[in-house]
């Protein structure tokens, strides 16, 4: 896939004075673009932040009756559980 840019998102300008239609249909193009360009580096970084987590994380397999440790903080007065 070919890298796209800031300069690949500019809208072509002809010398001649172009129609109505004609820009939208340059800026839908220019809009297009930058949708992939975005797209592409959403995934890009989610597929970093990935790999940086997995890195750390540790794989855990439980089994069924094994007994385990529930985090259940105590609650401070005055707060309620529901928020």
């Amino acid at each position: 896939m070919p890298l796209l840019t800031n300069e690949n998102l500019k809208t072509k300008i002809s010398k001649e004075n172009p129609s109505h239609s004609q820009l939208l249909e340059n800026f839908k193009v220019s809009l297009r673009s930058a949708y992939k360009l975005v797209r592409g580096a959403n995934s890009r970084s989610h597929q970093n932040n990935k790999e940086y987590y997995d890195r750390k994380a540790k794989f855990r397999k439980f089994e069924v009756n094994d007994l385990v440790y529930l985090h259940n903080p105590a609650i401070e007065p005055g707060l309620s559980k529901k928020f």
